[in-house]
């Protein structure tokens, strides 16, 4: 079947572009269509990959203990959201982020139809050289937005730049990736044997390599430099230590005959970065002549020496890993599911947090962390056993040099992944260079090439026997053709109609009223990722309700409160739902009799979230709503006593407080 090979090559290689890819007409543009777009693709791979399964082609997935971990750790996963606080956010995670156990079976089946399809060395140079490509104009982009040159709206950073991912440290997480991937490339070329192709083509292959080695080499030095205008400490921390256990593991456990290359490509890696750090820290790195607004505050050399942890991103992250700690021992075996550290995070941060700031975590900004909360120990242990025999599957062959260099540059690079992702959490863009990794080590478990390696009369044999496939196997291929397209509708095309309609709904500046029945549209279309949305809608109504007239405003009241409902039903943890529908509530009431229906509501945040800061303005706002002065200003001074600093956040409630009680609370 060599169409249906064909189709997979091309739709590898689409895949690829994933990173480049940006939805304008739907909510979160940067994350939404990047998912989805994978996602149907990934599910068109193994339609297509089945096909050839049941042709008899050969492309059975190998026997490997990677695959077989990685199983593990997404059946764990998907124990972990039935037994969470919330399966639908496990399952589906929401627009923002768009991962959850959903997103991550696709990575999974990615990484079985790769490792099952490309067997042969050439294949998975020409993946992994088509994926630094796309890296190659990302890094163009980012240098594009660093120097000022014109460039569509939603690629004009404002701070530091990010390309086409919407966040600086998600292109640096992509960048540390691709820059041991193409300098491994690049060693590795000057250790070619001239044999096989190589020898056939002669002056053509040596023109071709030429120009690969400088791509290979300007691409990292490209990305090396965007990596530094991302300003990232913790992608920068992930690329050295990487860097430097590549020739340490290959001189302990490898083929020593590639040592010199990776550790010259190492000591290079080393040497440019030192360079551009001390450049940096000189105040002669080289500058644009039009910067970015901001770029002077964020250079890297500043942010590393910035040892201060009392303030910015780095606090946060401390007090993330130390709250997800404490919430370990509430749930500790399977944790609160994936993806609901917000809740975790909630209902055990203490109101010192948000003594100058209101955050909302949704995740812990330290992977380790993040499984540890989210799936317990036993999906700790799982996690940290993938990790484990992604290392020993490489760790354990010896190769010949040339691959061997690829494969200790693939450590390399995974390692610099891992410790990334001690200071962030993964990400779709960023789980699309993982899987080829994983995907690679796989298939290195596994036989060769499955049709290369067949004698000639077997080969024949087994030829003849596909040529004629029964109606059995014809029947499953039209079958599993059907469920791929029905899944692409229902769970990549809805998602997407959802999240534009609700863009769209959001855009309109309209009566109330139709806003409402445009989301409401958005909710139906797709409703398991309408949580997010409908807190969001919430919050738009209350803050146009001063507008709005008694017959809108009557209408209003008979839409909304059901979507209320549904939204607690579908996450009844998330202190971001029931602080936008308090708030509507409190905002909408007609009289003092109808906040009594807001107790109850007020009631489960201070469950939820006891220490956030929003919960004690609304029960202070609900107490003077209802004309007890005394106890919203007990609340006013119990929240301001445990964090002074945020007593400017009451300043409002205070003022009107102070219009009836002289002198406000004391």
């Amino acid at each position: 079947m060599v169409a249906l090979r064909a189709l997979l090559a091309l739709g590898a290689a689409l895949l690829l572009a994933m990173p480049l890819i940006y939805s304008p007409a739907t909510l979160f543009p940067f994350m939404v269509g990047k998912a989805l777009y994978a996602r149907a693709l990934v599910e068109l791979l193994v339609a297509l990959w089945v096909g050839l399964w049941l042709w008899g082609e050969g492309c059975r997935p190998p026997r490997s203990w990677v695959l077989a971990a990685f199983l593990a750790y997404l059946v764990l996963a998907f124990v972990s959201a039935l037994y969470g606080v919330s399966p639908t956010r496990s399952l589906w995670s929401n627009y923002e982020r768009m991962m959850g156990v959903w997103d991550l079976l696709h990575w999974f089946l990615l990484t079985v139809v790769l490792s099952s399809v490309l067997r042969r060395p050439g294949q998975w140079h020409a993946l992994l050289n088509g994926n630094l490509a796309v890296v190659l104009l990302l890094s163009l982009i980012a240098i594009a937005q660093v120097w000022g040159t014109p460039l569509p709206s939603y690629l004009r950073s404002e701070e530091r730049v990010d390309a086409t991912l919407g966040n600086p440290s998600y292109l640096a997480a992509i960048l540390v990736v691709a820059i041991p991937l193409a300098v491994g490339f690049l060693v590795r070329s000057f250790l070619a044997n001239g044999s096989g192709w190589a020898a056939r083509r002669g002056a053509q292959w040596g023109n071709l390599r030429l120009a690969l080695r400088v791509l290979w080499a300007g691409g990292a030095a490209m990305a090396l430099w965007v990596l530094f205008q991302t300003g990232t400490r913790g992608a920068l921390a992930g690329l050295l230590v990487g860097t430097v256990v590549m020739p340490v593991a290959l001189l302990v456990w490898g083929n020593r005959q590639a040592l010199r290359p990776v550790a010259l490509g190492s000591a290079a890696i080393l040497l440019a970065t030192g360079v551009l750090f001390l450049l940096d820290t000189a105040g002669r790195f080289p500058t644009p002549s039009a910067p970015i607004p901001g770029a002077e505050r964020h250079l890297t050399s500043q942010r590393l020496m910035d040892t201060r942890i009392e303030e910015g991103s780095v606090s946060i992250r401390l007090t993330a890993v130390r709250v997800g700690l404490r919430a370990v021992a509430e749930r500790p075996v399977l944790g609160w599911g994936p993806e609901n550290y917000g809740a975790a995070f909630d209902q055990h941060v203490g109101a010192a947090f948000f003594k100058d700031r209101s955050v909302y975590l949704d995740q812990a900004h330290n992977q380790v962390v993040e499984e540890l909360v989210t799936k317990g120990v036993l999906g700790e242990l799982t996690y940290l056993g993938l990790w484990g025999t992604l290392v020993w599957g490489i760790l354990r062959r010896r190769r010949t040099p040339t691959e061997e260099v690829l494969a200790y540059t693939v450590l390399g690079a995974l390692v610099a992944y891992f410790v990334q992702n001690l200071f962030l959490f993964d990400t779709p863009p960023m789980r699309l260079q993982w899987s080829l990794l994983v995907a690679w080590v796989v298939a290195q478990e596994g036989p060769g090439d499955p049709v290369r390696d067949v004698p000639p009369a077997s080969r024949r044999r087994r030829s003849a026997s596909r040529a004629a496939p029964g109606p059995g196997r014809i029947g499953a291929m039209v079958l599993v053709f059907v469920l791929i397209a029905a899944s692409v509708y229902w769970f990549n095309y809805r998602p997407y109609t959802a999240a534009r309609d609700f863009e769209q709904a959001m855009a309109d500046g309209g009566p109330q009223v139709q806003q409402i029945g445009r989301a409401k549209r958005s909710f139906r279309a797709f409703p398991q990722l309408a949580t997010l949305p409908r807190a969001m809608l919430f919050t738009r109504v209350t803050q146009r309700w001063e507008e709005a007239g008694p017959q809108e405003r009557s209408q209003v009241l008979v839409l909304l409160p059901l979507e209320g409902d549904l939204a607690i039903a579908a996450e009844p943890m998330n202190s971001r739902v029931l602080v936008s529908i308090i708030s509507f509530l409190q905002t909408a009431a007609p009289s003092r009799e109808a906040l009594t229906g807001v107790d109850p509501l007020l009631a489960q945040l201070r469950r939820v979230a006891p220490e956030r800061l929003e919960t004690h303005l609304l029960l202070a706002r609900q107490a003077f709503l209802r004309g007890d002065d005394e106890k919203a200003c007990e609340f006013v001074t119990a929240y301001v006593a445990r964090a002074p600093q945020a007593a400017r956040h009451f300043v409002e409630l205070q003022q009107a407080i102070g219009e009836e009680v002289p002198g406000g609370c004391r």
